[in-house]
């Protein structure tokens, strides 16, 4: 466990950072939080971690006393955050750099227990939370117009997991139509796809854009891939939300009404 003085240094220089980034001050919470990974670093090498998983672990842990304002802190929550900040702020070359150092320490393999899912599954959470990090790389290298070197750093996830999906979706949406085909039509020869059917439909979706509609007709979707297809979930919600703003309507024309 991590010494009590650490822990609340880290938690005071974090919250330095998010009272900054209140107050609209981004470049000061960048600021604030470069120091934070430095000292997170410094942290992390001295006290002899194999990974920043269990670097986060023992943080928790502390936070999770009694009483502790902290309770939710985790350096895991915290890097989406830091990233996103650099991004808004056009720090791209801090924000590769940043998330390059981060995936180096990061174990996707490692189970953290507040990481466990309803079924006791670390492995799917840990492997998206890396391809988010991957993905905030590629978008960087693409905004300073090095897209080939964007994919490239993309790819890498996708070798080390190429049963996830949203990963070749992702990758698809970084390279131009033809390509983009080509990487789709990959993903669906990968044995035991997840969120296969979201692949079909991305692919689908691309046949349409570019005219291709006889091939995009021939696509079958599989049904029974399991859950809920992003668009059909996006429909779903739409509908949900018309229905509510339905109801508004006609309570407020009703109190009208009877008011009148």
């Amino acid at each position: 466990m991590l010494e009590e003085k650490v822990a609340n240094k880290i938690n005071e220089m974090m919250e330095k950072g998010y009272e900054a980034r209140r107050e609209d001050k981004y470049k000061l919470a960048c600021k604030h939080w470069e120091e934070l990974w430095d000292y997170i670093k410094s942290v992390y090498e001295s006290s002899n971690y194999d990974c920043i998983n269990k670097f986060d672990e023992d943080y928790l842990e502390y936070n999770n006393t009694e009483n502790n304002k902290y309770s939710e802190e985790c350096v895991y929550n915290w890097v989406s955050d830091y990233e996103n900040m650099l991004s808004y702020t056009n720090e791209l070359h801090k924000r590769i750099n940043f998330c390059e150092e981060y995936l180096k320490m990061f174990d996707a393999d490692y189970s953290c227990s507040f990481e466990e899912d309803e079924f006791g599954n670390y492995e799917e959470s840990d492997y998206n939370h890396v391809m988010e990090i991957e993905s905030a790389i590629a978008d960087s290298y693409n905004r300073l117009g090095d897209k080939e070197k964007g994919e490239k750093s993309f790819e890498k996830n996708i070798k080390s997991n190429p049963t996830n999906g949203f990963g070749w979706i992702r990758l698809s949406e970084m390279q131009e139509s033809k390509k983009a085909v080509e990487t789709l039509k990959e993903a669906l020869e990968v044995e035991y796809l997840e969120n296969k059917m979201d692949v079909q439909f991305r692919l689908k979706e691309l046949y349409e854009s570019i005219g291709m509609k006889e091939e995009a007709d021939d696509i079958e979707i599989d049904y029974d891939d399991g859950g809920i297809p992003l668009d059909q979930i996006n429909n779903l919600a739409d509908m949900h939300n018309d229905m509510i703003d339905n109801f508004i309507e006609g309570f407020v024309d009703f109190q009208n009404r009877k008011n009148g």
